[in-house]
């Protein structure tokens, strides 16, 4: 019986959990409200589903993507792509060498790191610092050929997304397998603090946060 129920992936699931649970309460727990709170219960019966509704069409007019998640799409590709139009406006990595920067800053061929709209000489020079220390070790992801590129573009006021694209296991079909994060920097006087705060590291130092970056993807990425 438990084998059939499956895992809440969808965040139309979730709205349907909320409405069934409010016509449960409904059904049976209303008789068992005390006479007093009856009334104040019973707004609530109306007022909640009513909320709900009205929440759920103003999502779907103004803002749809947010409804679906990744395996409501045929190719992962086209979720991240949605979810991150502007991607595409960042750097993107493709083999080891591609992104070896030299002192001068720009990786080889002459390339300039790209200079990001909307954002301040602050944040765009710890975004490119940080870019640099990580370019310079992620070459031992591709040796031991863990990845196969990585793309690193803003998203939002001050957030970056960072895609590394897994190597598919020998013998299977090419498939996308990425490791996201988002980095968000934070303008603290005259430092930019680089963080993520869902896996509680951060840093001053853009350096000091590519290290750290790194060793958790490398951690992610390594079969146990």
């Amino acid at each position: 019986m438990l084998e059939k129920i499956q895992k809440v992936d969808n965040p139309l699931t979730i709205i349907a959990i909320f409405a069934g649970l409010t016509e449960i309460a409904d059904t049976a727990v209303l008789p068992f409200v005390t006479a007093a709170n009856q009334s104040i219960f019973i707004w609530f019966l109306m007022a909640f589903p009513s909320a709900l509704v009205i929440i759920f069409f103003g999502t779907l007019h103004f803002n749809p993507k947010v409804l679906y998640g990744p395996g409501d799409y045929r190719d992962d590709r086209n979720f991240l792509n949605v979810l991150f139009p502007d991607r595409s406006a960042g750097i993107r990595i493709s083999d080891a060498a591609a992104f070896a920067l030299p002192e001068s800053g720009g990786p080889k061929g002459g390339a300039e790191l790209p200079i990001f709209a909307d954002l301040s000489d602050k944040v765009n020079r710890a975004a490119s610092l940080m870019m640099k220390s990580l370019s310079e070790k992620t070459g031992a992801l591709f040796t031991k050929h863990l990845i196969t590129g990585y793309s690193f573009a803003p998203h939002g006021q001050n957030l970056f997304l960072l895609s590394v694209d897994r190597k598919p296991p020998p013998g299977t079909s090419e498939s996308l397998n990425q490791e996201l994060r988002i980095i968000r920097a934070t303008e603290k006087g005259d430092d930019v603090e680089l963080s993520i705060p869902e896996r509680g590291y951060q840093s001053t130092n853009p350096a000091e946060f590519a290290e750290m970056l790194f060793r958790d993807i490398e951690t992610a990425l390594t079969p146990h």
